[in-house]
């Protein structure tokens, strides 16, 4: 009698049942024919989800089957990834707080006023936004379409003896650490970002951005604010060329670390941070955990 395979896993209509181990698509088997007859090979193929046999297998993730691929204590599973934290939105966290780098912490409020160009523009210019220029310089200021809604454009066709910028004037504190960010695009001409007063005399940076040669860019930063003497924080130009602005933010920053966001790490938030560090070493870094380390030996 010939083997011959059943419909179903590990089943014969004929023949003896011989189990014999499966690859990574199918289950395989063998029905064994009798009294000389042949043997047929089966296989029938595995389904692209089998999840509950307790096997993290190819195909599923911590989101599609996490009964087989559970979350670790310390991570978070965000669409099916993992990482290193305890969310994945802002909505996962308590009341005022934000998910920032999948940490839940204190959420930061925008220093500046009208930063995203969306609370309006007058004569062209974004309303809470101060203009100063040479009075030689040629130039116009418009509402144009931004990286997100609304942004503030400038073009310059003559350059004057100084130039103009645009600037708010926040509430810096010394010795503070501030974190400045935006998106930006140029079409010729030099963009500059500066902390400074009004005549540049009194500096906490000066940067030159890169032309992004009408592409728009991000551009995100960090700061010491140490000189009270340099109130404006301003985008500056002399140049011939287009310049837009959009998503200006300004708030004080915190290192990941510190997630109460008093300025200090004490020993819980220390603990904790190394046992992330210890979960997946590129994330909290080493420089970050040593940075860490370095807050709390200097006490809060």
């Amino acid at each position: 009698m010939n083997g011959q395979c059943g419909a179903t896993q590990n089943s014969c209509t004929a023949g003896t049942l011989n189990d014999i181990a499966d690859n990574s698509t199918h289950y395989l088997w063998q029905c064994t024919g009798l009294n000389g007859g042949t043997t047929a090979s089966c296989s029938l193929a595995k389904p692209s989800a089998y999840c509950e046999n307790t096997q993290c297998e190819s195909g599923e993730t911590c989101s599609t089957c996490p009964g087989d691929c559970p979350t670790p204590g310390g991570q978070v599973c965000c669409s099916g990834t993992l990482y290193a934290g305890n969310c994945c939105s802002s909505s996962d966290c308590a009341s005022g707080q934000a998910c920032t780098n999948h940490q839940c912490a204190q959420a930061q409020t925008n220093m500046l006023t009208n930063g995203d160009f969306e609370s309006g523009f007058t004569g062209g210019r974004a309303n809470n936004w101060s203009l100063a220029t040479d009075g030689s310089v040629t130039y116009s200021l418009s509402q144009d379409a931004g990286y997100q809604g609304s942004a503030q454009r400038i073009d310059i066709s003559v350059p004057g003896t100084w130039g103009l910028f645009l600037y708010q004037i926040p509430s810096f504190e010394l010795g503070k650490t501030y974190t400045w960010s935006f998106w930006y695009r140029t079409q010729g001409g030099e963009l500059w970002t500066e902390i400074t007063n009004g005549p540049s005399t009194q500096r906490v940076l000066a940067l030159r951005l890169p032309d992004t040669s009408g592409e728009w860019r991000y551009h995100s930063m960090n700061f010491q604010y140490n000189n009270s003497l340099a109130t404006q924080m301003r985008f500056y130009t002399n140049s011939q060329g287009s310049y837009w602005i959009d998503d200006v933010w300004l708030a004080l920053w915190f290192h990941r670390s510190d997630t109460s966001q008093d300025g200090c790490v004490d020993s819980i938030e220390l603990s904790a941070f190394i046992d992330l560090w210890y979960l997946d070493s590129s994330n909290p870094t080493l420089k970050e955990l040593i940075e860490a380390i370095g807050l709390w030996k200097k006490g809060c």
